[in-house]
C-alpha cells in the first residue's frame, strides 16, 4: 500500500503549477533580463555585461537568475528558457551601453552541446541575431564540461564558426584539467563565486593564484564572479585577478523593464 503525504502532494502540486505558469510566461513575454556589470578593477572600465533572465511573479515575486534556471531545469525548459534570453537580448542589444569593446555574456544549457538537433537549433537562433555575433560570449558550466568532454569540444568548434566567444562559468567547480581547456577554443574562464566568498581564506588564495596562473599560462582571461565587497576586490588585486563581477541574485530589479545593475 501506499501512505499519501499531504505536505509532498501539496509541494508536487505547486512545482506543476510553477512550471505550467513557466510555459506560458515564455509566450506571453513575461520574462526580463538583468544585465549584470563585468569592470576591470584597474580602468574602472566596463569589458561586458552579463545578462541574466528573471522572472516577476504575479503572487511569488522576483525569481532571481538561481531560482528561474533551476525551475527550467525541473520542468526540462533549459533549452526553451536559453532561446528566449537570446530573443529578447537581440531585440535589446541596441539600447545597451556598451563601449566598442565590450561584450555581452550569457549561460546556456549544455543540453545545446549534447543533442545535435539541440546544436543545429542553437546555431539558428544565433544566426538569426541582428547584432553582430564577435560581440557575444557564450558560457558553459565547468561541471558539466567534465562530464562530457568530448560533445563539448565537438560543440564549441562549431559555435566558434559564427564568430562567437566562449568561456567556462562556475570554474573551479567541476575539475576539469588544464589539459582540456588548451584544447578548447575559449578565451575566457569565469570563477565558481563561493571562491570568492572564501577569499579571505589561506587556502583559497593559494587556489585562485594557482588558477590565475593557469589563466595567464593558456593566454585566458580570468573573471571573478560574486565580488560584493571593497575588501574581496582588493585581495582580488593583490592576487593578481583584476576583473570581476558582482552576483546577480542580490541585485533584484525594481524597474518593470530590463534593467543594468550598478
Amino acid at each position: 500500500y501506499v501512505v499519501f503525504d499531504e505536505k509532498s502532494h501539496q509541494q508536487m502540486m505547486h512545482d506543476l503549477t510553477l512550471e505550467n505558469e513557466l510555459r506560458q510566461a515564455f509566450e506571453s513575454r513575461q520574462l526580463q533580463l538583468q544585465y549584470v556589470p563585468v569592470q576591470d578593477l584597474n580602468s574602472n572600465k566596463l569589458v561586458a555585461l552579463d545578462a541574466k533572465p528573471y522572472w516577476r511573479h504575479p503572487q511569488h515575486g522576483v525569481l532571481n537568475y538561481r531560482q528561474l534556471t533551476q525551475l527550467a531545469e525541473q520542468a526540462n525548459l533549459q533549452l526553451e528558457l536559453d532561446r528566449y534570453v537570446i530573443e529578447l537580448l537581440n531585440d535589446e542589444f541596441a539600447t545597451l551601453p556598451l563601449e566598442q569593446d565590450a561584450l555581452v555574456h550569457i549561460c546556456l544549457s549544455s543540453q545545446h552541446l549534447t543533442y545535435k538537433h539541440a546544436l543545429r537549433n542553437l546555431q539558428n537562433c544565433l544566426g538569426s541575431c541582428r547584432f553582430a555575433l564577435d560581440r557575444l560570449c557564450i558560457f558553459f558550466n565547468e561541471i558539466s564540461l567534465a562530464r562530457d568532454q568530448d560533445n563539448h569540444a565537438i560543440g564549441f568548434e562549431t559555435l566558434k564558426e559564427l564568430g562567437v566567444s566562449l568561456g567556462i562559468a562556475d570554474y573551479g567547480s567541476g575539475y576539469s584539467s588544464i589539459l582540456t581547456l588548451s584544447f578548447l577554443p575559449i578565451s575566457c574562464l569565469k570563477l565558481e563565486a563561493e571562491l570568492a566568498n572564501g577569499i579571505q581564506g589561506a587556502r583559497h588564495r593559494r587556489l585562485l593564484a594557482a588558477i590565475r596562473r593557469s589563466a595567464e599560462s593558456l593566454q585566458l582571461q580570468l573573471i571573478a564572479d560574486g565580488v560584493n565587497s571593497a575588501e574581496q576586490q582588493q585581495t582580488l588585486q593583490q592576487l593578481g585577478i583584476y576583473k570581476v563581477q558582482c552576483a546577480a541574485e542580490t541585485l533584484l530589479p525594481h524597474a518593470q523593464s530590463s534593467s543594468i545593475c550598478a
